[in-house]
C-alpha cells in the first residue's frame, strides 16, 4: 500500500502553469522534506499552498501524504475530501480518501467515497486498480455490498 502511494503521488507533481514558478518551488520545498520525514514542514508548506491555491491537486496529495505517514488518517481523510470539494472528485483523490477511511474504521466515510469512485465509471489502468483496492478493502471492513457493486 504504501509503495503505491508513494510511487503514484510523489513523482508526479506538476502544478499548472498558471500557477507560477513559487508554487512549484513550494512544491518543491515540501516534497524535500517529505522525504527527510519532516512531515510537520510538509503539512505547513502545503496548506498554506492550498490558502493561497485552492485548486492545487499537487499540495493536496502532498498534505495527504504527510498526514498518512503521521497515522493521523481522520485527518488525512478531511484533507482527501477538501480536495475533491475544491478540485472534482478523481480516482486518484478518492483512493486516497478510501485508505484514510479505511485505516481510521471510518465505514461511513469509506462507503461515500466507494459509492463517489463508482459514479467516476472511469475505467482507465490506475482507476481499475483503485476499483480493485476499494473492493478488497471493503470486505474487510465487512461492507460486502459494496464490495460487490464495484465488482459488478
Amino acid at each position: 500500500l504504501y509503495l503505491a502511494i508513494m510511487g503514484d503521488a510523489l513523482f508526479n507533481l506538476s502544478s499548472a502553469p498558471e500557477e507560477g514558478d513559487e508554487v512549484d518551488d513550494k512544491l518543491t520545498e515540501a516534497q524535500d522534506f517529505f522525504f527527510q520525514n519532516d512531515f510537520s514542514q510538509v503539512i505547513e508548506i502545503c496548506s498554506n499552498i492550498i490558502k493561497g491555491h485552492p485548486r492545487e491537486v499537487d499540495g493536496y496529495s502532498l498534505w495527504y501524504l504527510a498526514l498518512f505517514n503521521m497515522e493521523r488518517f481522520e485527518e488525512a481523510h478531511n484533507i482527501a475530501n477538501n480536495w475533491g470539494k475544491q478540485c472534482g472528485p478523481s480516482s486518484k483523490q478518492l483512493r486516497f480518501s478510501l485508505e484514510a477511511a479505511y485505516l481510521g474504521l471510518n465505514k461511513e466515510g469509506f462507503a461515500t467515497a466507494a459509492q463517489q469512485l463508482l459514479r467516476l465509471k472511469s475505467r482507465d489502468a490506475p482507476s481499475l486498480l483503485h476499483f480493485m483496492t476499494c473492493a478488497s478493502l471493503a470486505a474487510d471492513m465487512g461492507l460486502v455490498a459494496i464490495a460487490n457493486e464495484v465488482l459488478s
